[in-house]
């Protein structure tokens, strides 16, 4: 639980939440689903914001009650008008009357909250990033149109394109012992031995070295490919080459012996300028 001063602060902001991040918050201080009570806000007017008030209760028992801008009395109501005519009329108990809809309020929208965030029911799926990766495991995780959506979800901002493509690799070998191993494909001469795999070449286009916040592409690439591709092809492995195509810029200028400058249309390369920010196996 926390102290008053937290919670104060969450009831002044609380039309700046969305379901999950209030839950979420909610669960991180302590607070499980059968401890948050959902009513509706008595309306027939549209609101700005979900979430109009949260309050914390600590008698009989800790738990919050969140009124939502939506349900049995909001301004979208699904119950017929009747039921609003009889509010107002002078033999109708309305205290009674909007207690016994926000009785009903509850389950409603707890039902509709879970349904829309699965993750937060436990009845469902008690550890849902287990079955996420159950259910990646369905997937070709390794097949360039999987590999092309993964990487436009981590990498919105760039161009993605993703083709097979032949790599080459090299294999570091044991040491070789005369008379106990024999020349092949599992034993040969030396430290390394060049081959060719098949692999993936992924290529992410940008007018710009640098993005928004200033941080260069390719670091930032680096970080999304550790924190969200790598954690997913780990578990079914792959070959995989990264590039960075810098499409607003050509390659480096270079100055040749006895010609001082650079030369775009004698000997001078065209193409945009290409960045390999990684290249290898992908593995546990």
């Amino acid at each position: 639980m926390q102290d008053a001063a937290l919670q104060r602060k969450l009831k002044q902001r609380i039309h700046e939440f969305d379901p999950l991040s209030l839950l979420l918050l909610l669960k991180h201080w302590g607070y499980n689903l059968d401890q948050i009570i959902f009513y509706s806000h008595a309306d027939i007017v549209s609101q700005d914001s979900l979430f109009r008030s949260i309050d914390f209760y600590r008698h009989p028992r800790h738990y919050v009650k969140i009124e939502v801008n939506m349900g049995l009395l909001g301004s979208q109501s699904t119950l017929p008008s009747y039921f609003f005519k009889r509010m107002n009329q002078d033999n109708t108990d309305v205290g009674k009357f909007t207690d016994f809809m926000h009785f009903l309020d509850h389950p409603m929208l707890l039902t509709l909250f879970r349904s829309i965030y699965p993750e937060i029911d436990t009845r469902i799926f008690p550890d849902y990033e287990e079955s996420k990766a159950l259910q990646l495991q369905l997937l070709n995780i390794r097949s360039p149109a999987s590999l092309h959506q993964f990487f436009q979800i981590a990498f919105p901002e760039l161009v993605v394109k993703v083709d097979k493509t032949v790599l080459k690799r090299e294999i570091k070998s044991r040491p070789f012992i005369v008379g106990r191993n024999s020349i092949g494909s599992n034993h040969f001469l030396g430290s390394t031995f060049k081959a060719h795999v098949q692999g993936i070449r992924v290529d992410l286009f940008s007018e710009e070295e640098f993005c928004n916040n200033g941080d260069a592409w390719v670091n930032v690439i680096n970080r999304r490919l550790e924190q969200f591709i790598f954690p997913i092809l780990k578990k079914a492995g792959a070959e995989l080459e990264v590039y960075l195509v810098l499409l607003g810029e050509k390659q480096w200028a270079r100055l040749h012996a006895g010609q001082l400058g650079y030369d775009v249309f004698k000997g001078g390369q065209t193409r945009a300028r290409r960045m390999r920010v990684f290249s290898g196996n992908v593995l546990n």
